[in-house]
């Protein structure tokens, strides 16, 4: 598991100044994730946009929060059902994450 490529990842989507990423990630998710040293458990967990899964994979839940809030509010604008609209019931089974590095 490569805990830092996905919170790398996440950042670039959640907190980038500028939406080219996050739009890049929403229109073609498999361009945004090409070179990004990922498993495939991962990536798959992204190109589902399976927030309770990149959560349970270790994503640094303060990080992934903010990535929750952009797909939940992209997702309602586009009338979608999403992990990312049901996070914190879909989180509840995995517990607390682990900190370590």
């Amino acid at each position: 598991m490569s805990k830092y490529e996905v919170d790398k990842a996440i950042m670039a989507l959640a907190h980038n100044e500028g939406s080219e990423p996050f739009e890049t990630f929403l229109q073609d998710p498999g361009r945004f994730l090409e070179g990004r040293a990922l498993t495939e458990q991962e990536r798959q967990a992204f190109l589902d946009h399976a927030v309770d899964k990149l959560y349970a994979l270790g994503a640094q839940p303060y990080i992934l929060s903010t990535l929750v809030r952009k797909l939940a509010e992209a997702d309602r604008a586009a009338g979608r059902d999403s992990a990312a609209l049901r996070y914190t019931e879909l989180i509840q089974p995995y517990g607390r994450p682990d900190y370590s590095t």
